[in-house]
């Protein structure tokens, strides 16, 4: 829970952590009821090509945290999260990057190096070769595998994406890899729909509460605007005629140097 940090217990250091946000956040998203919060956030995800997710609206979902895996050589590898979503009796398997005061650990390099160096072209290759028994609440088959990126970009970062996509398609067969992008700063537009909901359970409005509070504390809540004035009407008239004289008002002074 993020009570440390909402009640500035927290050193600057650790508040500007993005595995601090990662587990205050998602910790509260997976306690949650899967449909109230996480899923319609993460169904924002969108590709390149600005096509949605598209994960069940309902699902049963296991969480893992910073899982110690392996990428395509061998190389350590470490997710932020890893979900499965389960319904209908398939699981899709959601690997997360969490970025927020950074950027990719590893940035995609030129095709004439061999190596993935990447950070989401690794952990692609590590989603793919992890065995589905691996993965949280161990499912018998995974139907897909998909990353989601997580940042704090108000727009897609294409250039990241591409620059990812690329480095699969050309040192690896991963033509076309499932990798989606979501803004932080949606979430808390999740958040306060839901909180309208007038039967909202009381321990989930609490625990939406301190979400949107650990989000406006690292400054990751959407600016709705302001309210447009409404008019006020304010009745009146006119009438033409002769005033008088208007007199003059005479103010006592004195200069002295």
């Amino acid at each position: 829970m993020p009570l440390a940090e909402l009640h500035g217990k927290l050193s600057a250091e650790v508040r500007r952590s993005e595995d601090a946000l990662t587990g205050s956040a998602f910790n509260l998203l997976t306690l949650l009821p899967p449909d109230r919060c996480l899923l319609p956030w993460l169904n924002l995800a969108e590709d390149l090509a600005g096509t949605r997710i598209g994960l069940p609206a309902r699902a049963e979902v296991a969480a893992a945290f910073w899982p110690q895996w392996k990428d395509g050589s061998g190389r350590d590898c470490e997710p932020d999260v890893v979900l499965s979503v389960q319904a209908g009796g398939t699981t899709v398997a959601v690997l997360i990057e969490v970025k927020y005061l950074s950027g990719l650990s590893g940035w995609p390099t030129s095709p004439h190096v061999s190596e993935m160096t990447g950070q989401l072209g690794r952990e692609w290759q590590a989603l793919q070769v992890v065995r589905d028994h691996e993965l949280p609440g161990s499912p018998a088959t995974t139907s897909r595998r998909v990353i989601v990126y997580v940042t704090t970009d108000a727009q897609r970062p294409t250039a990241t994406l591409e620059a990812s996509i690329q480095e699969l398609a050309v040192k690896t067969d991963a033509a076309g890899a499932n990798i989606f992008w979501l803004s932080w700063f949606t979430l808390s537009s999740v958040i306060e729909s839901v909180g309208r909901e007038s039967d909202l359970p009381v321990v989930e409005r609490l625990a939406l509460e301190r979400l949107f509070a650990l989000l406006a504390s690292r400054r990751l809540v959407v600016f709705s605007g302001i309210n447009p004035p409404v008019p006020v009407q304010i009745p009146w008239s006119y009438e033409s005629g002769y005033l008088g004289t208007i007199q003059p008002v005479v103010i006592p002074w004195s200069y002295s140097s």
